[in-house]
């Protein structure tokens, strides 16, 4: 009976999870995570990662990869540092996304862009050297 109740437990969490991403990637419905709601698409990340470098004269080639999680502190406000710009307000984690470019210059090495999910804006990144 343990098992059963195990097993149907199990089921209905990975059943939630199947439909919030369903309703946020497919049906573009934005979901919460956490107290932040995800309202920027990963086509929207990506976009705003590639304007964001490419009109600072880092030239960005294919997409890497991109992910959605936690921002870990480290990453915050690289990009600000850089140019000089003004910080973000962000709490002590981030919901965002990770868009990870080729750079078209240097074969081989990437550009990392953090997008805030639930506000569209840069809040970190890095990139290999």
């Amino acid at each position: 009976m343990r098992s059963r109740t195990l097993f149907l437990i199990l089921t209905i969490t990975v059943l939630a999870v199947v439909l919030a991403a369903y309703s946020f990637v497919i049906l573009g419905i934005p979901c919460g995570v956490g107290e932040k709601q995800v309202s920027i698409t990963e086509e929207q990340a990506i976009e705003t990662g590639r304007v964001f470098l490419d009109s600072r004269n880092y030239t960005t080639g294919n997409v890497l990869s991109v992910t959605l999680e936690e921002m870990n502190p480290h990453y915050y406000f690289y990009w600000h540092e850089l140019f000089g710009l003004e910080r973000p307000d962000v709490g002590d984690t981030e919901l965002s996304w990770f868009v990870e470019f080729e750079q078209a210059e240097n074969a081989g090495h990437w550009f990392l862009v953090c997008v805030a999910a639930h506000a569209g804006e840069i809040v970190g990144g890095s990139q290999c050297r």
